[in-house]
Protein backbone atom coordinates (compact mmCIF):
# COMPACT_ATOMS: atom_id res chain seq x y z
CA UNK A 1 0.00 0.00 0.00
CA UNK A 2 1.51 3.27 -1.08
CA UNK A 3 0.36 6.39 0.84
CA UNK A 4 -0.88 9.27 -1.29
CA UNK A 5 -0.20 13.27 0.00
CA UNK A 6 -3.81 13.77 -0.65
CA UNK A 7 -4.48 11.26 2.40
CA UNK A 8 -5.91 8.31 0.24
CA UNK A 9 -4.14 5.21 -0.58
CA UNK A 10 -4.21 3.11 -3.99
CA UNK A 11 -4.64 -0.50 -4.17
CA UNK A 12 -2.95 -1.87 -7.03
CA UNK A 13 -4.02 -6.15 -7.82
CA UNK A 14 -0.83 -8.24 -9.11
CA UNK A 15 -1.42 -9.26 -12.44
CA UNK A 16 -2.01 -12.54 -12.96
CA UNK A 17 0.10 -15.04 -15.09
CA UNK A 18 -1.32 -16.53 -18.38
CA UNK A 19 -0.50 -20.31 -17.28
CA UNK A 20 -3.03 -19.58 -14.58
CA UNK A 21 -5.57 -17.39 -16.76
CA UNK A 22 -5.55 -20.84 -18.89
CA UNK A 23 -5.71 -23.11 -15.92
CA UNK A 24 -8.63 -21.89 -14.43
CA UNK A 25 -10.30 -20.89 -17.96
CA UNK A 26 -9.82 -24.80 -18.35
CA UNK A 27 -11.20 -25.84 -15.47
CA UNK A 28 -14.25 -23.41 -15.55
CA UNK A 29 -14.98 -24.41 -19.31
CA UNK A 30 -14.48 -28.33 -18.81
CA UNK A 31 -18.01 -29.33 -19.55
CA UNK A 32 -18.59 -27.35 -22.76
CA UNK A 33 -15.14 -28.38 -24.63
CA UNK A 34 -15.48 -31.84 -23.32
CA UNK A 35 -18.85 -31.27 -25.33
CA UNK A 36 -17.50 -30.66 -28.19
CA UNK A 37 -14.54 -32.75 -28.35
CA UNK A 38 -17.02 -35.72 -27.97
CA UNK A 39 -19.47 -34.28 -30.30
CA UNK A 40 -16.33 -34.27 -33.00
CA UNK A 41 -15.01 -37.62 -32.10
CA UNK A 42 -18.91 -38.93 -32.79
CA UNK A 43 -19.25 -37.12 -36.18
CA UNK A 44 -15.82 -38.81 -37.34
CA UNK A 45 -17.40 -42.35 -36.14
CA UNK A 46 -20.87 -41.15 -38.12
CA UNK A 47 -19.06 -40.12 -41.18
CA UNK A 48 -16.18 -43.17 -41.00
CA UNK A 49 -19.70 -45.82 -40.81
CA UNK A 50 -21.33 -44.23 -43.60
CA UNK A 51 -18.08 -44.63 -45.85
CA UNK A 52 -18.29 -48.34 -45.25
CA UNK A 53 -21.84 -48.55 -46.60
CA UNK A 54 -21.37 -45.99 -49.53
CA UNK A 55 -21.32 -48.12 -52.36
CA UNK A 56 -23.86 -50.89 -52.88
CA UNK A 57 -23.13 -53.61 -55.03
CA UNK A 58 -25.57 -55.77 -56.61
CA UNK A 59 -25.44 -58.98 -59.05
CA UNK A 60 -25.73 -56.45 -62.16
CA UNK A 61 -24.12 -52.82 -61.34
CA UNK A 62 -22.43 -50.85 -58.36
CA UNK A 63 -23.62 -47.85 -57.40
CA UNK A 64 -23.99 -44.64 -54.96
CA UNK A 65 -25.91 -45.13 -51.95
CA UNK A 66 -28.16 -42.01 -52.40
CA UNK A 67 -29.41 -41.89 -48.74
CA UNK A 68 -25.98 -42.50 -46.89
CA UNK A 69 -24.82 -39.43 -48.83
CA UNK A 70 -28.31 -37.42 -47.46
CA UNK A 71 -26.98 -38.37 -44.25
CA UNK A 72 -23.52 -37.14 -44.68
CA UNK A 73 -24.44 -33.58 -45.56
CA UNK A 74 -27.15 -33.40 -43.30
CA UNK A 75 -24.16 -33.58 -40.68
CA UNK A 76 -21.37 -32.13 -42.18
CA UNK A 77 -23.93 -28.72 -42.63
CA UNK A 78 -25.57 -29.24 -39.41
CA UNK A 79 -22.40 -29.37 -37.17
CA UNK A 80 -20.86 -25.55 -37.49
CA UNK A 81 -23.97 -24.79 -37.05
CA UNK A 82 -24.33 -26.28 -33.75
CA UNK A 83 -21.12 -24.96 -32.88
CA UNK A 84 -21.92 -21.64 -33.61
CA UNK A 85 -25.74 -21.73 -31.49
CA UNK A 86 -24.25 -24.05 -28.41
CA UNK A 87 -20.74 -23.25 -28.89
CA UNK A 88 -20.17 -20.04 -29.41
CA UNK A 89 -23.57 -17.90 -28.82
CA UNK A 90 -23.24 -18.62 -24.77
CA UNK A 91 -19.64 -18.25 -24.33
CA UNK A 92 -19.27 -14.63 -23.51
CA UNK A 93 -23.58 -14.29 -22.64
CA UNK A 94 -22.95 -16.43 -19.59
CA UNK A 95 -19.64 -14.20 -18.47
CA UNK A 96 -21.58 -11.18 -18.87
CA UNK A 97 -24.53 -12.82 -16.87
CA UNK A 98 -22.79 -14.28 -14.35
CA UNK A 99 -20.73 -11.28 -13.60
CA UNK A 100 -17.18 -12.99 -14.67
CA UNK A 101 -16.10 -10.11 -16.52
CA UNK A 102 -16.95 -7.86 -13.29
CA UNK A 103 -15.12 -10.40 -11.01
CA UNK A 104 -11.65 -10.24 -13.19
CA UNK A 105 -10.98 -6.80 -12.72
CA UNK A 106 -10.87 -7.25 -8.92
CA UNK A 107 -8.15 -10.28 -9.81
CA UNK A 108 -5.54 -8.12 -11.88
CA UNK A 109 -7.05 -10.79 -14.93
CA UNK A 110 -8.62 -8.08 -17.36
CA UNK A 111 -11.41 -8.78 -19.46
CA UNK A 112 -9.61 -8.46 -22.80
CA UNK A 113 -6.83 -11.29 -21.29
CA UNK A 114 -9.90 -13.65 -20.05
CA UNK A 115 -11.16 -13.40 -23.89
CA UNK A 116 -7.95 -13.93 -25.61
CA UNK A 117 -6.96 -17.62 -23.39
CA UNK A 118 -10.92 -18.14 -23.51
CA UNK A 119 -11.35 -18.15 -27.36
CA UNK A 120 -7.47 -19.68 -27.77
CA UNK A 121 -8.76 -22.95 -25.90
CA UNK A 122 -11.54 -23.09 -27.54
CA UNK A 123 -10.05 -22.67 -31.38
CA UNK A 124 -7.45 -24.53 -30.77
CA UNK A 125 -10.01 -27.42 -29.70
CA UNK A 126 -12.16 -26.35 -32.39
CA UNK A 127 -9.10 -26.80 -35.24
CA UNK A 128 -8.04 -29.86 -34.24
CA UNK A 129 -11.91 -31.51 -34.16
CA UNK A 130 -12.67 -30.40 -37.57
CA UNK A 131 -9.51 -31.52 -38.76
CA UNK A 132 -10.08 -34.81 -37.39
CA UNK A 133 -13.31 -34.77 -38.83
CA UNK A 134 -12.16 -33.80 -42.02
CA UNK A 135 -10.06 -36.91 -42.42
CA UNK A 136 -13.11 -38.84 -42.47
CA UNK A 137 -14.81 -36.72 -44.67
CA UNK A 138 -11.68 -37.46 -47.46
CA UNK A 139 -12.22 -41.19 -46.20
CA UNK A 140 -15.75 -40.67 -47.26
CA UNK A 141 -15.20 -39.24 -50.99
CA UNK A 142 -12.50 -41.70 -51.53
CA UNK A 143 -14.75 -44.74 -50.86
CA UNK A 144 -17.41 -42.44 -53.07
CA UNK A 145 -15.23 -42.13 -56.23
CA UNK A 146 -15.31 -45.71 -58.10
CA UNK A 147 -19.00 -44.84 -58.34
CA UNK A 148 -18.58 -41.45 -59.42
CA UNK A 149 -16.89 -42.03 -62.97
CA UNK A 150 -17.85 -37.91 -63.89
CA UNK A 151 -17.58 -35.20 -60.84
CA UNK A 152 -20.72 -33.59 -60.82
CA UNK A 153 -20.91 -29.80 -59.39
CA UNK A 154 -23.78 -29.46 -56.57
CA UNK A 155 -23.37 -27.41 -53.69
CA UNK A 156 -23.62 -29.80 -51.14
CA UNK A 157 -20.71 -31.59 -52.58
CA UNK A 158 -18.77 -28.33 -52.52
CA UNK A 159 -19.04 -27.28 -49.16
CA UNK A 160 -18.80 -30.16 -47.90
CA UNK A 161 -15.20 -30.51 -49.03
CA UNK A 162 -12.97 -30.78 -45.73
CA UNK A 163 -11.10 -27.75 -46.30
CA UNK A 164 -14.34 -25.85 -46.53
CA UNK A 165 -15.53 -27.87 -43.40
CA UNK A 166 -12.88 -26.42 -40.81
CA UNK A 167 -13.22 -22.98 -42.25
CA UNK A 168 -17.06 -23.30 -41.44
CA UNK A 169 -16.54 -24.64 -37.99
CA UNK A 170 -14.08 -21.70 -36.93
CA UNK A 171 -16.67 -19.13 -38.35
CA UNK A 172 -19.33 -20.15 -37.32
CA UNK A 173 -18.25 -20.27 -34.04
CA UNK A 174 -16.62 -16.84 -34.22
CA UNK A 175 -19.93 -15.77 -35.32
CA UNK A 176 -21.56 -16.45 -32.77
CA UNK A 177 -19.16 -15.59 -30.28
CA UNK A 178 -19.65 -12.38 -31.44
CA UNK A 179 -23.85 -12.26 -31.53
CA UNK A 180 -23.60 -13.01 -27.52
CA UNK A 181 -21.26 -10.05 -27.23
CA UNK A 182 -23.60 -8.17 -28.44
CA UNK A 183 -27.15 -9.57 -27.47
CA UNK A 184 -25.09 -10.56 -23.40
CA UNK A 185 -27.74 -13.22 -22.47
CA UNK A 186 -27.71 -16.37 -23.13
CA UNK A 187 -31.38 -17.54 -24.51
CA UNK A 188 -31.48 -14.21 -26.70
CA UNK A 189 -27.79 -14.95 -27.70
CA UNK A 190 -28.89 -18.45 -29.10
CA UNK A 191 -31.83 -17.07 -30.54
CA UNK A 192 -30.07 -14.47 -32.39
CA UNK A 193 -27.18 -17.16 -33.69
CA UNK A 194 -29.72 -19.43 -35.01
CA UNK A 195 -31.68 -16.80 -37.01
CA UNK A 196 -28.39 -15.00 -38.22
CA UNK A 197 -26.42 -18.15 -39.05
CA UNK A 198 -29.71 -19.09 -41.03
CA UNK A 199 -30.03 -16.06 -43.06
CA UNK A 200 -26.12 -15.75 -43.73
CA UNK A 201 -26.42 -19.47 -44.94
CA UNK A 202 -29.15 -18.49 -47.44
CA UNK A 203 -27.66 -15.76 -48.54
CA UNK A 204 -24.61 -17.42 -49.64
CA UNK A 205 -26.62 -19.91 -51.28
CA UNK A 206 -28.90 -16.99 -53.50
CA UNK A 207 -26.95 -14.56 -53.75
CA UNK A 208 -23.01 -14.92 -53.26
CA UNK A 209 -23.17 -18.45 -54.55
CA UNK A 210 -25.02 -19.23 -57.40
CA UNK A 211 -24.29 -15.95 -58.91
CA UNK A 212 -20.43 -15.81 -58.90
CA UNK A 213 -17.05 -17.49 -58.01
CA UNK A 214 -17.80 -21.03 -59.41
CA UNK A 215 -20.16 -19.64 -62.19
CA UNK A 216 -17.73 -17.21 -63.04
CA UNK A 217 -14.84 -19.40 -63.65
CA UNK A 218 -16.77 -21.52 -65.50
CA UNK A 219 -16.52 -22.55 -69.65
CA UNK A 220 -19.29 -24.25 -71.86
CA UNK A 221 -18.64 -26.65 -74.62
CA UNK A 222 -19.98 -28.87 -77.28
CA UNK A 223 -16.97 -31.48 -76.49
CA UNK A 224 -18.57 -33.89 -73.92
CA UNK A 225 -15.78 -36.63 -73.59
CA UNK A 226 -13.20 -33.77 -73.35
CA UNK A 227 -13.72 -32.87 -69.78
CA UNK A 228 -15.05 -35.75 -68.00
CA UNK A 229 -11.68 -36.73 -65.85
CA UNK A 230 -10.50 -32.60 -65.71
CA UNK A 231 -13.75 -30.72 -64.61
CA UNK A 232 -16.43 -30.72 -62.41
CA UNK A 233 -19.85 -31.16 -64.67
CA UNK A 234 -22.38 -27.79 -63.91
CA UNK A 235 -25.27 -28.25 -66.24
CA UNK A 236 -25.81 -29.65 -69.76
CA UNK A 237 -28.51 -28.55 -72.20
CA UNK A 238 -29.71 -28.94 -76.14
CA UNK A 239 -30.28 -25.96 -78.40
CA UNK A 240 -31.99 -26.00 -81.91
CA UNK A 241 -30.32 -24.58 -85.22
CA UNK A 242 -31.53 -21.66 -83.76
CA UNK A 243 -30.09 -21.37 -80.90
CA UNK A 244 -33.02 -21.78 -78.78
CA UNK A 245 -32.64 -23.95 -75.89
CA UNK A 246 -35.48 -26.77 -76.08
CA UNK A 247 -34.24 -29.77 -73.54
CA UNK A 248 -32.47 -29.07 -70.39
CA UNK A 249 -29.87 -31.18 -69.10
CA UNK A 250 -30.39 -34.87 -67.48
CA UNK A 251 -32.24 -38.41 -68.19
CA UNK A 252 -34.79 -37.55 -70.96
CA UNK A 253 -38.35 -38.33 -71.36
CA UNK A 254 -40.06 -39.83 -74.48
CA UNK A 255 -41.70 -36.03 -74.33
CA UNK A 256 -38.47 -34.58 -75.02
CA UNK A 257 -36.98 -37.40 -77.66
CA UNK A 258 -39.54 -36.47 -79.99
CA UNK A 259 -38.68 -32.81 -79.06
CA UNK A 260 -35.27 -33.48 -80.73
CA UNK A 261 -36.72 -36.21 -83.17
CA UNK A 262 -38.75 -33.20 -84.40
CA UNK A 263 -35.91 -30.65 -84.18
CA UNK A 264 -33.44 -33.05 -86.22
CA UNK A 265 -30.63 -30.74 -86.14
CA UNK A 266 -29.57 -29.38 -82.89
CA UNK A 267 -26.46 -29.07 -80.76
CA UNK A 268 -25.72 -30.52 -76.93
CA UNK A 269 -23.85 -28.41 -74.61
CA UNK A 270 -22.26 -28.70 -71.07
CA UNK A 271 -21.12 -25.56 -68.71
CA UNK A 272 -18.27 -27.03 -66.84
CA UNK A 273 -15.47 -26.45 -64.65
CA UNK A 274 -12.08 -27.00 -64.71
CA UNK A 275 -10.89 -29.25 -61.28
CA UNK A 276 -7.94 -26.76 -60.80
CA UNK A 277 -10.58 -23.64 -60.61
CA UNK A 278 -12.66 -25.90 -58.44
CA UNK A 279 -9.96 -25.87 -56.23
CA UNK A 280 -8.82 -22.58 -56.01
CA UNK A 281 -12.49 -20.82 -55.40
CA UNK A 282 -13.18 -23.35 -52.91
CA UNK A 283 -9.83 -22.15 -51.13
CA UNK A 284 -11.32 -18.55 -51.84
CA UNK A 285 -14.23 -20.00 -49.47
CA UNK A 286 -12.03 -20.50 -46.93
CA UNK A 287 -10.54 -17.27 -47.13
CA UNK A 288 -13.90 -15.73 -46.47
CA UNK A 289 -15.23 -18.00 -43.98
CA UNK A 290 -11.53 -17.25 -41.77
CA UNK A 291 -11.89 -13.31 -42.85
CA UNK A 292 -15.55 -13.42 -41.39
CA UNK A 293 -14.35 -15.32 -38.42
CA UNK A 294 -11.86 -12.36 -37.45
CA UNK A 295 -14.22 -9.75 -38.21
CA UNK A 296 -16.32 -11.42 -35.58
CA UNK A 297 -13.52 -11.87 -33.14
CA UNK A 298 -12.10 -8.22 -33.58
CA UNK A 299 -15.64 -7.04 -32.56
CA UNK A 300 -16.28 -8.95 -29.58
CA UNK A 301 -13.35 -7.40 -28.47
CA UNK A 302 -14.49 -3.69 -28.91
CA UNK A 303 -17.92 -4.91 -27.50
CA UNK A 304 -16.03 -5.54 -24.13
CA UNK A 305 -14.91 -2.06 -24.71
CA UNK A 306 -12.63 0.16 -22.03
CA UNK A 307 -8.73 -0.49 -21.16
CA UNK A 308 -7.32 -3.99 -20.11
CA UNK A 309 -5.94 -2.71 -17.00
CA UNK A 310 -5.67 -3.67 -13.71
CA UNK A 311 -7.75 -2.34 -11.29
CA UNK A 312 -7.32 0.69 -9.16
CA UNK A 313 -9.47 1.30 -6.35
CA UNK A 314 -8.51 4.18 -3.66
CA UNK A 315 -9.99 4.48 -0.16
CA UNK A 316 -9.35 6.66 2.89
CA UNK A 317 -6.23 6.46 5.29
CA UNK A 318 -6.77 5.74 8.44
CA UNK A 319 -7.15 8.44 10.00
Amino acid sequence: MTTLTDGQSRVVSKRVKVDQIVRAVLIRNRVPLAVLACLFVASALIVHWLSLGIVLKTSYQTYENAQYVLYFRLLIFSLPFLVGVLGGAPLLATEYESGTFRFTQTQGVGRRRLLLVTLASYLLLLIAGSGFVSLAIGQFYRADSPVRPMPIWTIGGFFSQPLLFVAMVVACFCAGVFIGAVVRRTVAGITAAVTTLSIGALLIYVELFKKSLVFMSSSVTTNFDSFQRHAYLIADWVENGHGQRIVNGGLLSPAQFRILHVARHYTFWVQFVLASRYHNVQLLWAVIFLLIAFVAIVGAFMRLGGKDHLLVRTKESDR
